[in-house]
């Protein structure tokens, strides 16, 4: 109680009364009370799930007369008898109250809450000799999570249902507010909650701006007569706007975006004759606009992104003549644009991208004589009218590939300064009067395989982005007039082998960036005339071998990255001129075996990336003179046995990275001298026997990481003067018996980690004295026999886990005490038999995880008092019976894991009535590996909120009759279920994209499947016969997500259905093949692939190169820019009928216009998911592996080359390529 009143601040105070109904009734037996405390709060919601039983037990006439300084009221549902939230008190209180936000909003026990409230009080009381009105502002987002409001706004949450306890939080606000507020506490004409709605609806005629985030719009908005702003974003049941709107004729702004049920806006939206913004954003069912909206003479602003029924605009659209910024992007059904809009003479932005359907832009666009910015993608054509738009200053063009060339007269864009290119795959080349804009400062192309000589006339252009275009072999001798280009971005320019010579007269050139290059061999001698080069990024320049010597002239380097450029040996001896360099990254040069000697001389150097140079042997003896060095990696150097003795003059050094340099044996003794090092790694340095003594004198040393150190066998003495240290991390470190005595010293450690120390016998009873500590890690300290009985005095440890301590017989008593725990791992305990009692205790504990407790037959009833519990994970407690009654009070439970527990029969009454709802998780269900709960299957009607069930293995569920109610999920796992049919409602899971029916021995067929599935694993299914088709979403709108399909092992599938599955396949891959293009950034992102496995004996017909007796193939065509490839391989297994994974490979050799080379691999599976994948009994029957490649390239001949990599006995029989064109 003390510390709630230390909380309430001295200016602004509101309570929050939540915890729903209960709270509400007791709180409602004291109105009287109520009446004569809430006038000193300057705020106060109500949080409740109904008002009813307040309405009902409240005489109207004693209610909350105190409420004149309550600046907002809000509820979590309007009853008849309460319109909607509003100012509580009477009418003279609200007379004192000047509205001027009010919002409506859905609260929950836990919610967010965002309003701005502005207070207008005229009682001279008040004013502090003011003659003015005193007008305070608040901006407050508040949380039922975390107590702080504001600096000056403060809330307490109420839970109990005690009469002395809200008497004392309002006498301690009353009294630090009676400095301030001198209150009468008359207590005459009280206004209830239900009587004289209509008084209180007068007062919304004073409130301008209005936030509904509740769904619907309260019918007394109609007298909100001085309503300028109205938002209404996100309502998902909003269908219409009511007719009554249309009286609030001073409305300025309008913002519906992302009202997805929305169909139509009324007839009569143009008496808004004030609006000037209107915001359509999303209203994924307007079909439509209505003429009405034409006669909006003042509309400034109208957005109708994203809206994909929308098939056309109102004719006379270019009657808004006010109009400035138009966005009507992603609106795939739009295919032309009205005529008429070329008469919006005051329109300076146009947003026309990912229109799908819209090839052309209407000539009148050339009209448009105020446009600034024009954004336009997907069109095949620019129309000539365009040089007319002399104001332009943007215009983007992204994404258009069907664009073959620019039209003749853009070089009378005069004012032009950007130009944006890119996904414009088709334009091989730019008109050669592009020189002409002389206004030009960023140029973005993408796709191109030249440029046209006089680029060197934009005198102008400051940034040209040449990212990905792979056919570009040079560049022209006359890029060295661009006499104020600053950045140059060549990434991924494979195809280029040299730079031209003159490039050395960019004298304004600060970013030279060539990632990628590959084919690059080596750099001009003229580089070192970039005198304002500051960035040279060679990343991946595989085939460079050494750098000019004249680098060194560049003064004005700071980052110099050849990392990756596994064919650099050396660096030129002239690398120490560089006095200006900060950043040196040489990391992945695997044959680099030294550093000069005169490295020393580079004063400015901050960072130093040498990681994965296995061939160096030694640093030189001078490193120590780079006194600004903060930042030595050197993971992976594992040919590196020693650190120079001098290392520690370096005296700025902040991080030692050691990780992998397995090579070293000991650290230097005057490592002591680095007094500013804050993280030293030495991870998997497993050659490392002993830390030395004086280690202890690292005063800043902030983490010390020794995971994997095997041959470490104790800690230094001195490890406890390491007063900064906050991380140690010994996980791995097997030789460890014991931890020093002082320990206890490290009054800063807040993480421990001791995983996989299975030589520790035991903790130091001091450990508990580790004040700070927030996680102990001891997973897989099997030789520990016991935990200290002060562990429990560790009150900040947050996180503890003891998963696989097979030696720990039992827990601390005490274990409750652990106030601050959050997290507790027990898994994989053979010899505990329970839980202690105290557990109950943790009321922070939010994830507690039992996994495998063999002989684990019940939980303590205390379970049921860990109210804050969110994740429970019992799986595999084999042993355990039946779970306590009073688990259904674990309200905030998200995930509960109760696979393989086989002893299992029954479940708790009501326990189906747990919503497993969650704020920050995933709402998660499993119920895998029960034999015996029957109730299962009659209950998953109330499973409808989650999205992830798991009934995997459930074998009483024949069939799944109301699968078609559970709408919100979006993963379901079946497998090893013995039903026969999915019900046929599962086609209504519109939210579903993963299914998981493996090894469903007598699943016979599967009906129409949802369009959103992505993953469709039916594995092992050997008795499925026919597959019903998935539809699928538009072209260029499709969601760019991994897909697989996987029907392995389903031998008896008819050849119809075989068929049906593999153009299915096919189609997704061209959807996807589309989409990507249209969404470039998904290029560089992790790599997006189709992909599908299913028994057949050769390649589809639809391939159009295949071998029917081989595993290569070759193609031959005209250069051409591709999206990609569609691969397939024809696997025969061997006679191995042991579990196993496979892996396809496919090779990729392609050759580019001027015979430069490229080879590519693919992979069925990525490496990741290849070591993780579960092993399968592969019959000796053939199996069709079809995947995708998606990526932009462009050449004139390749190869393709298929095996096996996971089965030695595995053949690729057959082999087939479908190129992607664009």
């Amino acid at each position: 109680m003390k510390k709630l009143k230390e909380r309430s601040g001295v200016y602004g105070k509101g309570i929050m009364f939540s915890s729903g109904v209960s709270t509400l009734t007791a709180f409602s037996r004291r109105p009287r009370f109520i009446s004569n405390h809430c006038g000193e709060l300057m705020m106060w919601w109500l949080s409740v799930e109904s008002i009813h039983c307040l309405s009902k037990t409240v005489d109207e006439s004693s209610v909350i007369q105190r409420m004149c300084m309550v600046s907002m009221f809000m509820c979590s549902k309007s009853p008849p008898a309460f319109t909607y939230a509003s100012s509580a008190g009477t009418v003279q209180a609200t007379s004192q109250v000047s509205w001027r936000c009010l919002t409506i909003v859905p609260l929950r026990q836990t919610c967010c809450i965002h309003f701005i409230v502005e207070a207008r009080f005229e009682n001279n009381r008040f004013q502090k000799s003011r003659k003015q009105p005193e007008t305070r502002s608040k901006h407050i987002l508040c949380s039922a999570q975390d107590s702080k409001l504001n600096t000056k706004v403060q809330y307490l949450k109420m839970t109990l249902d005690e009469t002395k306890l809200i008497q004392e939080i309002v006498s301690d606000i009353q009294k630090k507010l009676s400095h301030e507020l001198s209150l009468s506490l008359d207590a005459e004409g009280l206004v209830g909650m239900k009587s004289r709605p209509s008084l209180i609806d007068s007062h919304l005629s004073k409130v301008p701006h209005l936030e509904v985030l509740h769904p619907g719009i309260p019918s007394s908005v109609k007298y909100s007569t001085r309503l300028t702003t109205l938002e209404l974003p996100r309502l998902e049941s909003f269908c219409t706007l009511p007719s009554s709107i249309g009286c609030l004729s001073q409305l300025v702004r309008l913002n519906l975006s992302s009202c997805e049920s929305l169909a139509s806006l009324p007839d009569n939206i143009d008496e808004f004759k004030s609006l000037v913004e209107l915001d359509l954003y999303s209203c994924s069912k307007l079909a439509n606009l209505p003429n009405s909206i034409c006669k909006l003479k003042c509309l400034t602003k109208l957005n109708l992104g994203r809206q994909p029924k929308l098939a056309s605009l109102p004719d006379n659209i270019g009657e808004l003549r006010s109009l400035v910024k138009l966005s009507i992007s992603s609106c795939s059904k739009l295919a032309s644009l009205p005529d008429s809009i070329g008469e919006m003479r005051s329109l300076v932005e146009l947003h026309v991208s990912s229109c799908s359907g819209l090839a052309s832009l209407p000539d009148s666009i050339g009209e448009l004589r105020s446009l600034v910015k024009l954004h336009v993608s997907s069109c095949s054509s620019l129309p000539d009218s365009i040089g007319e738009l002399r104001s332009l200053v943007k215009l983007h063009v992204s994404s258009c590939s069907g664009l073959a060339c620019l039209p003749d007269n853009i070089d009378e864009l005069r004012s032009l300064k950007e130009l944006d290119l890119n996904g414009c795959s088709g334009l091989a080349t730019l008109p050669d009067n592009i020189g002409a804009l002389k206004s030009l400062k960023w140029l973005k192309l993408d796709g191109l395989a030249s440029l046209p000589d006089n680029i060197g006339a934009l005198k102008s252009l400051k940034w040209l982005n040449l990212d990905g275009c792979s056919g570009l072999t040079s560049l022209p001798d006359r890029i060295g007039e661009l006499k104020s280009l600053e950045e140059l971005h060549l990434n991924g320019c494979s195809g280029l082998t040299s730079l031209p010579d003159n490039i050395g007269a960019l004298k304004s050139l600060k970013w030279l960036l060539l990632d990628g290059c590959s084919g690059l061999a080596s750099l001009p001698d003229n580089i070192g005339e970039l005198k304002s080069l500051e960035n040279l990024d060679l990343n991946g320049c595989s085939g460079l071998t050494s750098l000019p010597d004249n680098i060194g002239a560049l003064k004005s380097l700071k980052w110099l990255k050849p990392d990756g450029c596994s064919g650099l040996a050396s660096l030129p001896d002239r690398i120490d001129e560089l006095k200006s360099l900060e950043e040196l990254d040489l990391n992945g040069c695997s044959r680099l075996a030294s550093l000069p000697d005169n490295i020393g001389a580079l004063k400015s150097l901050k960072w130093l990336i040498l990681d994965g140079c296995s061939g160096l042997a030694s640093l030189p003896d001078n490193i120590g003179k780079l006194k600004s060095l903060k930042w030595l990696d050197l993971n992976g150097c594992s040919g590196l046995a020693s650190l120079p003795d001098n290392i520690g003059a370096l005296k700025s050094l902040k991080w030692l990275l050691l990780d992998g340099c397995s090579g070293l044996a000991s650290l230097p003794d005057n490592i002591d001298e680095l007094k500013y090092l804050e993280n030293l790694d030495l991870n998997g340095c497993s050659g490392l026997a002993s830390l030395p003594d004086n280690i202890g004198a690292l005063k800043s040393l902030k983490w010390l990481k020794l995971d994997g150190c095997s041959g470490l066998a104790s800690l230094p003495d001195r490890i406890g003067e390491l007063k900064s240290l906050e991380k140690l991390d010994l996980n791995g470190c097997s030789g460890l018996t014991s931890l020093p005595d002082n320990i206890d010293a490290l009054k800063s450690l807040k993480w421990l980690k001791l995983d996989g120390c299975s030589g520790l016998a035991s903790l130091s009873d001091r450990i508990g004295e580790l004040k700070s500590l927030e996680e102990l890690d001891l997973n897989g300290c099997s030789g520990l026999a016991s935990l200290p009985d002060n562990i429990v005095a560790l009150k900040s440890l947050k996180w503890l886990k003891l998963d696989g301590c097979s030696g720990l017989a039992s827990l601390p008593d005490r274990t409750g005490e652990l106030k601050s725990l959050k997290s507790l791992h027990l898994s994989g305990f053979s010899e505990l038999a329970s839980l202690p009692d105290s557990i109950g205790a943790l009321k922070s504990l939010e994830s507690l995880s039992l996994h495998g407790w063999s002989g684990l037959a019940s939980l303590p009833d205390s379970i049921g008092r860990l109210k804050s519990l969110t994740w429970l994970n019992l799986s595999d407690c084999s042993g355990l019976k039946s779970l306590p009654d009073n688990i259904v009070e674990l309200k905030h439970l998200t995930t509960l894991i109760l696979s393989g527990c086989l002893k299992l029969a029954s479940l708790p009454k009501n326990f189906f009535d747990l919503k497993f709802k969650g704020l920050d998780k995933q709402p998660c269900y499993m119920l895998r590996g029960f034999q015996k709960v029957e109730e299962i299957a009659s209950s998953t009607y109330k499973l409808g909120c989650h999205e992830f069930l798991n009934l995997g293995n459930s074998r009483v569920l024949k069939t799944l009759e109301s699968l078609g109610s559970l709408v919100s999920l979006t993963k379901l796992i079946l497998s090893k279920i013995d039903f026969e049919r999915i019900h046929v409602s599962i086609k209504h899971l519109t939210k579903l994209s993963k299914l998981y029916l493996v090894e469903c021995k007598q699943l016979q067929c599967l009906p129409e499947l949802p369009s959103t599935l992505k993953v469709l694993i039916a594995s092992g299914c050997i008795s499925l016969k026919s597959v019903a088709s998935i539809s699928m979403q538009g072209d260029r709108e499709y969601e760019v997500a991994s897909q697989e399909f996987n029907f392995s092992n389903c031998l008896q599938l008819d050849h119809n259905s075989r068929t049906r599955i593999m153009g299915d396949a096919r189609l997704r891959i061209q959807r996807m093949a589309t989409s990507l293009f249209y969404q470039v950034k998904a290029y560089h992102v992790k790599p997006i692939r189709v992909r599908l496995c299913i028994p057949g004996s050769e390649v589809p017909e639809c391939f159009s190169y295949k071998n029917r007796e081989g595993s290569s193939v070759k193609l031959r065509q005209p250069a051409h820019w591709h999206r990609g490839f569609t691969l397939c391989a024809v696997v025969s297994f061997g006679q191995s009928r042991e579990r196993r994974p496979i892996n396809i490979e496919c090779k990729c050799h392609l050759i580019i216009n001027d015979g430069t080379q490229i080879d590519l691999s693919s992979y069925y599976y990525d490496k990741f998911e290849a070591l993780v994948l579960s092993p399968t009994i592969w019959k000796r029957d053939q199996h069709v592996f079809i995947w995708s490649v998606h990526c932009k390239c462009f050449f004139k001949e390749a190869s393709f080359h298929f095996k096996s990599v996971r089965g030695a006995t595995d053949v690729v029989v057959e082999c087939g390529v479908h190129p992607l064109l664009k």
